[in-house]
């Protein structure tokens, strides 16, 4: 079952992401934020998109330094 989601990112990634891709590169987007307030103007939502991708990575960049500071000891 998570092989299957996997793959159905990967496929979506590969049909959606390119076209984002191209936009982001024509209008000089670099966050995705800039991505949603570029195309849904609203001040607002760009900054409850950023918040919540804030608070979602925060665990994962965490994850990361707790794993390298306990292999650096090994």
């Amino acid at each position: 079952m998570i092989g299957f989601g996997t793959a159905l990112v990967g496929i979506t990634f590969y049909f959606i992401g390119y076209k984002v891709w191209l936009l982001g590169k024509e209008q000089g987007l670099i966050t995705p934020s800039e991505l949603i307030e570029n195309r849904l103007p609203s001040q607002p939502l760009k900054l409850l998109f950023l918040a919540v991708m804030v608070i979602f990575t925060m665990p994962y960049l965490t994850l990361q330094q707790s794993v390298a500071v306990i292999c650096s000891k090994i």
